[in-house]
């Protein structure tokens, strides 16, 4: 993004993007808009912790309406963690299901065990393979 007179014609369809480095919850200092935004965005506060400190920090006048929105903010970033981590987990299912097949292919074809350990292939994985042809 560039500062100053704008001296083009407009164009709406085109994304401007602003990255905002917060830091993580230990940082301290930056100007209001950093210090607020951390605090909105902290992962380790509750929501009636948020609460309480853009009222103490800031004089935010919160209503009922407002704390369900922080509420809620708070619980949508808690779903998307989630569905990360179930991502990651399902993920790396797939890859471990994939080397033990091909572990089990390998002793199929006359590999050994020390075969496979030295093509990498971890020993959990061998012995398992191993358990599944006995």
């Amino acid at each position: 993004m560039i500062y100053g007179i704008f001296q083009g014609k407009a164009r709406y369809d085109l994304l401007s993007t602003v990255v905002i480095r917060l830091g993580n919850d230990n940082t301290t200092g930056g100007s209001d808009l950093i210090r607020l935004l951390r605090i909105i965005f902290s992962h380790t506060m509750k929501p009636s912790e948020k609460i309480q400190q853009l009222k103490e920090q800031f004089g935010i006048k919160t209503t009922e309406e407002f704390d369900r929105e922080v509420t809620e903010l708070c619980n949508l970033s808690d779903l998307v963690e989630e569905r990360a981590i179930q991502k990651g987990m399902e993920k790396g299912l797939q890859k471990g299901i994939e080397k033990l097949a091909s572990a089990i292919r390998l002793l199929k074809q006359g590999a050994t065990k020390e075969d496979l350990l030295a093509d990498g292939i971890d020993e959990q994985t061998v012995n398992i393979a191993l358990q599944c042809l006995a």
